[in-house]
């Protein structure tokens, strides 16, 4: 399978951070291009008086990860990687696999884990979700949890 365009889910966790490591350097081996791509919802299933006080905390994190697109995408273009950024608004793992879809991505990646509760679980609801329901190829990159693995040893070139 040739992989010239991968998207690379990205909700500014440290896992999705250690991804974007990751997919900059493979791309950078295989000469693919990157769409960075961001979801936020709303939350639109709240009662009304609950979401009308939600949704400037949503508004909030939606700017911060618009600027922070624009920082990633500044960062990658550095490497001459083509790189495009996108902040898509509902449910993480339908608005990703959509997108992929819609530009004909090669390969989806994604973190372990992300911002959502419950840190213990073994997979984050996303990445699961991008697994199983994605018709396009998932790669989940698993962060090293401290005391496990030197980070900068988890490049593509030596993983793959």
């Amino acid at each position: 399978m040739s992989v010239s365009k991968i998207v690379l889910a990205y909700d500014g966790s440290e896992d999705s951070k250690f991804a974007l490591e990751w997919s900059k350097s493979y791309a950078l081996q295989i000469g693919a291009e990157i769409a960075v791509t961001s979801v936020y919802d709303e939350m639109p299933a709240l009662q009304a008086e609950a979401a009308s006080m939600l949704i400037p905390f949503a508004t909030a994190y939606a700017n911060g990860l618009k600027k922070h697109l624009k920082e990633i995408e500044e960062e990658i273009s550095v490497y001459e990687i083509a790189v495009s950024t996108i902040l898509l608004k509902g449910n993480p793992p339908d608005e990703i696999i959509h997108y992929a879809s819609q530009i004909n991505a090669d390969l989806i990646i994604c973190g372990t884990r992300g911002l959502g509760g419950f840190s213990s679980l073994l997979l984050g609801s996303v990445a699961h979700k991008l697994v199983a329901y994605s018709p396009i190829p998932v790669l989940v990159v698993k962060r090293p949890r401290p005391g496990k693995q030197d980070p900068k040893s988890a490049t593509p070139a030596k993983t793959l």
